[in-house]
């Protein structure tokens, strides 16, 4: 059984519905999981690539690990803004399970600037557990319709569902994972 927590840092976005809504998601999808949520008004500047106008995502998964409390939490940062690696133009999200953080990235989740609606919160909910999914040790999945399958434009974040394939099912019931479709 699972024996986590998930704790949310958001950035950037004050909207306890949303952090409520992602808490229940997680608890409901990864059985015997727990969620806390706390908000932060900004990223460091330290991260922010001037000339992209984005984060570099890949060096904030260092900072967001600090938030760790203890060795069962999962940090998940949702960050309202743009992030990238080095070799992409932009990231919807970035995961390390060796520092168990994932990250997701809303600018380019929403279907108009900073509009909090369906659309948004479904592309959302799928970007949090696909990132997840590789904080538990999944990579890309194939499947195009499995939340595991690489997305490329929002398009593809669109067309995928926000469950797990049987195959991705297996590799986390092999780890230990619980998952509740």
């Amino acid at each position: 059984m699972n024996e986590f927590i998930f704790r949310l840092v958001v950035i950037g976005l004050r909207d306890i519905s949303v952090a409520d809504y992602l808490c229940n998601v997680l608890t409901s999808r990864f059985m015997g999981s727990g969620c806390v949520y706390e908000f932060l008004d900004e990223v460091p500047r330290d991260y922010y690539d001037i000339r992209r106008r984005q984060y570099r995502a890949d060096l904030l998964i260092n900072f967001y690990a600090e938030f760790r409390d203890s060795e069962n939490e999962i940090i998940v940062a949702v960050v309202n803004e743009d992030g990238y690696v080095p070799g992409l133009n932009f990231v919807f999200g970035l995961a390390d399970p060796i520092s168990r953080v994932a990250s997701v990235y809303l600018k380019r989740l929403y279907k108009l600037p900073n509009l909090v609606d369906e659309t948004f919160i479904h592309r959302l909910r799928k970007e949090v557990i696909h990132e997840i999914g590789h904080v538990f040790g999944l990579g890309h999945c194939r499947d195009p319709r499995c939340v595991m399958s690489f997305s490329n434009s929002i398009f593809e974040v669109d067309y995928k569902t926000d469950l797990f394939c049987s195959k991705c099912l297996d590799a986390l019931s092999k780890r230990g994972v619980v998952v509740n479709q």
